[in-house]
């Protein structure tokens, strides 16, 4: 369904890569090494790669996968501009911005801001149901199970323990006060 939509608002043509008959659990080592099989015989100048997953929330695929395509790559970019095989970007880093320039072929990561992505228009919907739509698996990339097998088992998965409800601090502000003080000596021993 996303690949359509991604084609309905313009993408000439897309990929699937079924990975679940074969891998288990992927992790982000896995995910690179699929994606290098299959991008190591394409021709490519700019691969737009999300910052993170929903799921793991790691950010490793896309610079992995720079690696192993040995391509620069520049993560949560908020803005790029490129003018032949010449690329600036400008990406947040901890409340500053950072510019960066480079040259193609090139992997970045899309920060939020990047671009408004366009809505997919009723001719577009109806073109997307032509374009191609490649589904491939493990074997069309000539990639063994064991040469993708991930690296990370994930042994538990828990929720942080419940916070306690706060205290609702009673009479005149100096009474609170003297309160607030106490309890942070007594109870809290921040002071």
């Amino acid at each position: 369904k996303e690949l359509r939509t991604a084609l309905a608002m313009g993408c000439d043509q897309a990929v699937l890569i079924n990975i679940e008959d074969d891998l288990e659990e992927p992790d982000q080592y896995s995910i690179s090494q699929v994606l290098y099989h299959y991008m190591k015989d394409q021709e490519f100048d700019l691969i737009l790669g999300g910052n993170v997953a929903i799921d793991g929330g790691s950010g490793q695929v896309a610079p992995r996968l720079a690696e192993l395509l040995d391509i620069p790559c520049i993560t949560t970019i908020t803005k790029l501009e490129i003018n032949g095989t010449d690329a600036e970007a400008e990406r947040d880093v901890e409340g500053d911005v950072e510019k960066i320039k480079t040259t193609l072929p090139l992997l970045v990561t899309a920060q939020q801001g990047l671009n408004e992505p366009r809505y997919p228009s009723l001719p577009g919907i109806m073109k997307a149901k032509k374009k191609p739509l490649e589904e491939l698996e493990l074997d069309d990339l000539d990639l063994d199970e064991e040469d993708a097998e991930p690296k990370l088992k994930t042994i538990e998965r828990f929720l942080p323990p419940k916070k306690e409800a706060g205290k609702l601090l009673q009479g005149e502000p100096a009474e609170q006060a003297k309160e607030l003080v106490s309890l942070l000596r007594s109870e809290a021993k921040v002071i």
